[in-house]
């Protein structure tokens, strides 16, 4: 029991349970093999486009590979266009702050959490139906 006055912290989950939750979200995300099969390239070239803030992927310490959320592709399997543009208003001063290298965590959880202005829908839910309006919402809440 805390005494009176004391703060008592957060029990804080271990790096096992953060993982396994990372795994169940990531669980129908592609590796840089498949992503390589469906845009005709070869994963060196995956790699690059990850490298360059082209597509988002995320890496996974008990794997050691990274895998790309399959909702950043468009119905025939192409990367959709504004993500380029989302990744670096994320990766900015006014988004999560992440410059390249990252292990794509914070990006993704901005992407899935629920936001007021999608009508409670996650960016990732809206991004290959409205990527228009996932970039407005972005530019709203991230551009200077």
């Amino acid at each position: 029991m805390a005494k009176r006055g004391h703060i008592v912290p957060p029990v804080q989950p271990s790096y096992d349970e953060h993982e396994e939750a990372r795994r169940r979200v990531a669980a129908d995300w592609l590796d840089a093999a498949s992503v390589a099969a469906r845009l005709g390239k070869v994963p060196g070239e995956v790699k690059a486009l990850r490298k360059a803030g082209e597509l988002l992927a995320v890496w996974l310490p008990s794997d050691q590979r990274f895998l790309y959320p399959t909702w950043q592709f468009d119905e025939r399997g192409n990367p959709i266009p504004e993500i380029v543009a989302l990744l670096a208003l994320l990766r900015s001063p006014r988004g999560d702050g992440y410059c390249p290298p990252s292990t794509g965590w914070g990006e993704v959880e901005w992407f899935i959490s629920y936001h007021v202005l999608l009508d409670g829908l996650s960016p990732a839910q809206v991004l290959v139906s409205d990527p228009a309006r996932v970039l407005a919402i972005a530019q709203e809440e991230f551009a200077a």
